[in-house]
Parts: C-alpha cells; sequence; structure tokens
C-alpha cells in the first residue's frame, strides 16, 4: 500500500470519527436546549393588547368577534378575553372587508399585500459578526408579524440562531443528524 492511499485512508478514519463526534454533539445539544416534546407556541392576547395591534377599541374588538362567531378564550371570574395572532389576523380580514370601498380604511386594517402588488424584501446585513442583525430580523419579523403582514425569515447563519429564537433548532437539528447519517 502506497503512502498516498495510507493517508486518505487516515483522513476518512478522521472524518468519520469527527461525523460521529458532531452528530452527537448536536443530538446532546438538541436534547439539553429542547426537551423532546419541546415546542414554542405564541401566547394569546389580552383583549386590549389585542386592540392595539389591529388598532380598534377592545369594546369593538368584543363586538367584531361575537359578530363573527369566534371562539374566544375566556379567563377567570370576568371572562377576560384572550385573542390568538390567528383569530386577530381573522377579525384583520373581516374588518377590511366590512370597510367596503373605503380602501384607506380596509388597508389600515389589513396591510397584507394584494395579489396585484410586489413582494418586499428587507434584509439585515453586515460583514461584522455580533453586530445583533439577527436579533434585529427576528425582532422585525414578529413586529411586523402583529401588525398583520405575512412574513418569511430566512435563516442563513450556520449557527441558526434566528431558528433557535423562534424554536426551529431542535427539529434542525434532526434533520441534520437524519443528513449526516445518509
Amino acid at each position: 500500500m502506497d503512502t498516498e492511499t495510507l493517508e486518505h485512508g487516515i483522513m476518512l478514519s478522521q472524518m468519520k470519527a469527527d461525523h460521529k463526534a458532531l452528530s452527537s454533539t448536536l443530538a446532546a445539544l438538541a436534547q439539553s436546549q429542547f426537551p423532546p416534546k419541546a415546542e414554542k407556541n405564541l401566547r394569546k392576547f389580552a383583549a386590549s393588547e389585542a386592540a392595539i395591534y389591529l388598532g380598534i377599541t377592545p369594546r369593538y374588538l368584543a363586538l367584531t368577534a361575537d359578530e363573527m362567531g369566534l371562539e374566544v378564550e375566556k379567563v377567570g371570574r370576568g371572562e377576560r378575553r384572550y385573542y390568538s395572532l390567528e383569530q386577530m389576523n381573522q377579525i384583520r380580514v373581516y374588518l377590511a372587508e366590512k370597510a367596503g370601498d373605503d380602501t384607506a380604511k380596509a388597508l389600515n386594517y389589513d396591510p397584507r399585500r394584494k395579489a396585484d402588488e410586489d413582494i418586499q424584501i428587507i434584509a439585515c446585513s453586515n460583514f461584522k459578526g455580533g453586530s445583533a442583525k439577527t436579533c434585529t430580523s427576528v425582532h422585525l419579523a414578529q413586529y411586523m408579524a402583529l401588525q398583520g403582514y405575512r412574513i418569511l425569515l430566512v435563516d442563513l447563519d450556520p449557527q441558526g440562531s434566528a431558528s433557535s429564537m423562534l424554536g426551529l433548532f431542535r427539529k434542525w437539528c434532526q434533520k441534520m443528524i437524519l443528513f449526516l447519517h445518509q
């Protein structure tokens, strides 16, 4: 056996050992950060907070939800109402449709782009590491989603920080481990 073949064999053995170590490290990290059934869910919003996001009064919010027949979570003796983001978006669409020909009012309720509008792209970039690009992107995406926009956040960082902040890190680790074992 010549030295070149021997060196390739040693290199391949080292790569396999590195692969095994990386797989076990990723699995351990995923297990410690996110237990098997852990899942991040967006909390529900109190009526006063939901009304602020929708740009209406809490009373009008309750009347609209009742008019729509929404099953709203009611908590406590006073039966305080709590709304999910999905319910808030349903209310947005309903109010926009109810606004009819008043396009400014309809757009205020439901700001999502229409079929004939171009998509908007916002990028947070900097060549320097540690300049809060991911944190800014995640918080901006969350803010815009709460304002009623449909958001696609793309995480191109090998660390997957945005995915982790949004609770997707465990799923990513599982997919990566499956990919490495192929």
